[in-house]
């Protein structure tokens, strides 16, 4: 069925209005157009301009690779390299994109995992994996009369001050792969300051951000509220898939599971040479490197008690040789014999032991050594 011009100049408009650098294939347009209009009575016989909002609406919901023209591409990587340090403008040069993929840099890839393996056995028992989310919203709307930073700090305090359940992402810094549509490869986004619609909770992705002189270092897009607007949306088959996606990609950047605390494991090695001869710990110290933000809690701080005990041993051994200094020096014997035999061993000796009998005009007797046997002759009865 053929299209009233007038219809589709309306649609066309309110896109190139909304969308001004989006390049709509008009094959996609037209059968758009004719589905919204079947599908819908309400839209059918009603005005232009509504045909034109539903039809954004569907726009919003399709995957942008079936929108757009063959050659479309704003956000390629190569793009970002050459781009003059941002993308899009708050003018006529906003760029839309959708969200391919979401996580959370500012939060374990653990404790991420673990939420999204709940998430998916919560859906399979069909249960609302975002129930307790929910209970969130109404004290969070209810900060908004107040001031921007007042709403975000109670929000962030009934974050850390309730618990939420084992299915709900924490909100701490958003990462997202972003996509034009085109056929070029994906671009990464970092979120610089938190950006009110996002999260990985309720955003589904295939969702439309709309670009408005993001900034751009090294190959990143960097978000703030003033560079991207959420236009909302979402493609249902990319968010079929996206927590197995999820969970694939927290998979691979964890690693092979580690051994369990207790068992004979790595952190015990690092214990054992924690040390070299010259009283360092470049073992410790590497090995904690080793860990990052994403690593097991466990394995890190089995790591960190692993480096105290080290301190510990080595400030007891700083404490003994304080001790040891502080002891007499050894006094040689006039004669040879076991005294000597220590004296040439070089080791620092504890002060010698003196005992005279009271009615003997012997010599005193020397003992130069702890562990040498004392005889002691007693006095003779009268």
């Amino acid at each position: 069925m053929a299209v009233n011009p007038d219809a589709l100049a309306a649609v066309r408009r309110l896109l190139s209005a909304r969308y001004p650098t989006l390049e709509v294939d008009p094959g996609w347009l037209d059968r758009c157009i004719a589905d919204v209009r079947q599908g819908d009575a309400a839209v059918r016989c009603g005005s232009n301009d509504q045909l034109a909002r539903s039809v954004r609406q569907r726009l919003l919901e399709t995957d942008l690779a079936q929108v757009v023209v063959a050659s479309y591409s704003r956000i390629a990587p190569e793009k970002l390299q050459a781009a003059n340090g941002k993308v899009g403008d708050g003018g006529r040069g906003a760029v839309l994109v959708q969200i391919e993929s979401m996580i959370d840099i500012g939060c374990s890839a653990a404790s991420q995992l673990e939420i999204a393996e709940a998430r998916v056995e919560a859906r399979r028992s069909n249960k609302d994996p975002n129930e307790a989310y929910a209970g969130l919203k109404p004290a969070a709307s209810a900060s908004s009369s107040s001031s921007g930073a007042d709403a975000m700090a109670a929000f962030d305090a009934q974050e850390e001050g309730k618990s939420q359940g084992n299915t709900i992402y924490p909100r701490r810094m958003l990462k997202l792969e972003l996509s034009d549509g085109g056929s070029s490869a994906n671009v990464w986004a970092i979120e610089l300051e938190r950006i009110g619609g996002l999260d990985m909770n309720t955003t589904k992705m295939g969702s439309k951000l709309l670009l408005k002189g993001a900034q751009v270092n090294k190959g990143y897009l960097l978000l703030t509220p003033a560079t991207v607007s959420v236009e909302g949306g979402g493609v249902s088959a990319k968010q079929a898939v996206a927590e197995e996606k999820l969970i694939a990609t927290l998979r691979a950047q964890l690693g092979p599971p580690r051994r369990k605390r207790g068992m004979p494991s790595k952190p015990q090695a690092i214990s054992n040479h924690a040390h070299d001869g010259n009283g360092s710990n470049h073992t410790t110290t590497a090995a904690r490197d080793r860990f990052s933000p994403d690593e097991d809690e466990s394995m890190l701080l089995a790591a960190l008690e692993a480096e105290a005990e080290a301190g510990v041993d080595e400030a007891a051994a700083a404490q003994l040789a304080e001790r040891d200094a502080s002891l007499p020096h050894e006094t040689k014997p006039e004669s040879g014999g076991p005294a000597n035999g220590g004296a040439q061993r070089g080791g620092r000796q504890p002060a010698p032991i003196v005992m005279v009998d009271s009615d003997d005009d012997d010599d005193a007797y020397t003992s130069a050594r702890w562990q040498e046997t004392i005889l002691i002759e007693s006095s003779p009865e009268p």
